[in-house]
């Protein structure tokens, strides 16, 4: 308001303001109050936004707006009271918008989160975590899309939980593994320590509890089921949904399991089907993959991957001799080896 603000951080502002007029109202206002009569006020205002155009901020906004208030004056402490209640107010409409915190990440991307209850999330490429503004006042639920690494704090009266789309995941405290993208066929959950228990959201039976050590994999359609020769126990569930408990495994040399060493940024096959490695590689290169051939996406393939591109991921799939590939503006496509 006195002209001190940096370039970063006029630009922060104008981002927070620009194309939404009840920010720029506040903005206003918080200016008419500041100075001592309207027509400061106003010579203030535009004065901002020409700050802002000369440094190529703000050529596609205009203040094509008006409010009248009363003219009356106010002390410097009032002034600065309003500001920091104003610049708090737009905080308030950018972050909890809706009542919701929203937490992403871009493909390629992997993230750190820490939450209001002292339980930290990491979050693979493409993932969404969302909670509401009484996240550890009156619950602790949250709603999250894509996969996650999460360490939660012990909290008997309020047990975290987790609505996954298509299943919900109940905790209350324990460290696992969740792999819940809408796109793919299954839901996966991988617990290290602690206990969870897990909800098929469209079947109406009994909760599923999960004991350390153990992976639960539901499948959406028993007839993408594919063959798990270490698989402890299946069951049949509605809707031609089927979970299938498995032992979490470890490579030789690493100390972690395989399911969670992506947060160490490596890139781990466990025998995934190659409808699934295409769904691994487009989140952790950014980049479309597709199959062509339906007879491929059954082709299982082993491996880690550590600090590799995306090429020489592609060369070590293709050594196998059962596929080939081609990149075309950004996009891979797997096909049949035709000299098979």
């Amino acid at each position: 308001m006195e002209g001190m603000a940096s370039k970063s951080e006029k630009a922060e502002l104008e981002q927070l303001i620009e194309g939404d007029e009840q920010k720029r109202l506040v903005y206003r206002a918080c200016l008419e109050d500041t100075y001592r009569n309207e027509s400061q006020a106003d010579a203030a205002f535009h004065r901002h936004w020409a700050q802002m155009r000369e440094m190529g901020y703000a050529d596609n906004v205009a203040p094509a707006f008006r409010r009248q208030v009363a003219i009356r004056s106010m002390v410097q402490v009032g002034a600065a009271a309003l500001v920091i209640f104003c610049l708090g107010w737009l905080l308030w409409l950018t972050v909890y918008r809706d009542g919701m915190k929203e937490i992403t990440t871009e493909y390629g991307q992997r993230k750190r989160v820490e939450l209001p209850d002292g339980s930290v999330v990491w979050l693979n490429g493409g993932s969404k975590l969302m909670y509401g503004v009484t996240f550890n006042v009156e619950d602790r639920k949250v709603t999250f899309h894509g996969e996650g690494y999460f360490e939660i704090k012990k909290d008997p009266s309020r047990p975290f939980v987790i609505d996954a789309g298509d299943a919900t995941v109940k905790v209350l405290g324990t460290i696992f593994n969740l792999r819940a993208y809408k796109e793919e066929e299954r839901v996966e959950t991988s617990l290290i320590e602690g206990q969870v228990e897990l909800t098929v959201t469209s079947s109406s039976s009994a909760p599923i509890l999960l004991t350390p050590g153990k992976k639960l994999s539901v499948f959406k359609d028993e007839r993408n089921l594919p063959e798990l020769p270490d698989k402890l126990q299946e069951i049949a569930l509605e809707n031609r949904e089927v979970a299938v408990l498995t032992e979490i495994r470890t490579a030789d040399g690493e100390t972690e399991v395989n399911d969670v060493l992506w947060k160490e940024n490596k890139l781990v096959f466990d025998g995934d089907n190659l409808d699934l490695i295409a769904s691994k590689l487009q989140k952790w290169y950014s980049v479309e993959v597709s199959v062509a051939d339906t007879a491929l996406r059954k082709l299982k393939f082993s491996g880690i991957f550590e600090d590799m591109s995306l090429d020489a991921v592609l060369q070590a799939l293709t050594r196998t001799g059962t596929l080939q590939y081609r990149i075309s503006d950004d996009t891979v496509l797997f096909l049949p080896n035709e000299a098979n």
